[in-house]
């Protein structure tokens, strides 16, 4: 058998290896919620976990819009940020977060969470997220997902009522009955976020820096035997 054959063969298993890997990486890259889905009348705990795509600036600010119906809401304290609620004849319209630090560094993420005192009975609800880097540049997560299911390039967080949400979208979160049922996960996930959802990506990064460096070894090695 000749050289080429298991180098070929080797480059092919290690390149799988390092795009499965990478997969979690490509995956996160959106604003999502958890859950997904909650009880029309129910108050419910809404944590928005926001990455951070930019290699070069931070997210300082995060701005979600709030649709009508939701009653009163309050945003959950976070170390490292200010938040204010903000109101417009007699409702509230939004919630905006400002860093007090250096905000969300680049390949981190941060949990942030609001409660909606009341979910209105509708098939889903759009949350737009405006999210502001320290370069000025502003994304807007508003997109609407089409009833094909697939996703947009800034997908809005959709917090489905009475409607059924995507099958891919069970996967980011559970369903909420209560906010009393997860007032204490979302504390835990916001004290632990600005580390802990960084952790996953850096452990992904990792695993394929080091299937590059096998697939590079791989290779010398096989060329000292020609």
């Amino acid at each position: 058998m000749s050289a080429r054959r298991p180098l070929l063969a080797v480059s092919a298993v290690l390149l799988t290896g390092g795009l499965v890997l990478a997969a979690p990486l490509m995956a996160s890259a959106h604003v999502h919620i958890d859950p997904v889905q909650a009880e029309a009348g129910s108050a419910t705990d809404v944590a928005f976990t926001v990455p951070n795509e930019s290699d070069t600036a931070s997210t300082t600010a995060v701005r979600i819009t709030l649709p009508e119906g939701v009653g009163d809401v309050t945003a959950q304290s976070v170390r490292g940020w200010d938040d204010r609620v903000v109101t417009s004849g007699g409702r509230a319209t939004a919630v905006e977060f400002t860093a007090t630090g250096d905000g969300i560094g680049q390949g981190a993420s941060q949990d942030l969470v609001v409660r909606l005192a009341q979910v209105p009975s509708v098939g889903s609800l759009q949350l737009p997220v405006a999210q502001t880097y320290s370069d000025g540049t502003v994304v807007e997560w508003d997109d609407p997902t089409p009833a094909s299911g697939e996703e947009p390039e800034h997908p809005a967080p959709t917090l489905y009522v009475n409607d059924a949400p995507p099958a891919e979208d069970d996967h980011d979160g559970g369903t909420a009955a209560t906010a009393e049922d997860d007032h204490h996960d979302a504390e835990t996930a916001s004290a632990s976020s600005a580390t802990g959802s960084a952790l996953p990506l850096g452990l992904s990064a990792a695993a394929l820096v080091v299937a590059v460096g096998a697939l590079v070894v791989g290779v010398l090695a096989l060329l000292r035997r020609r």
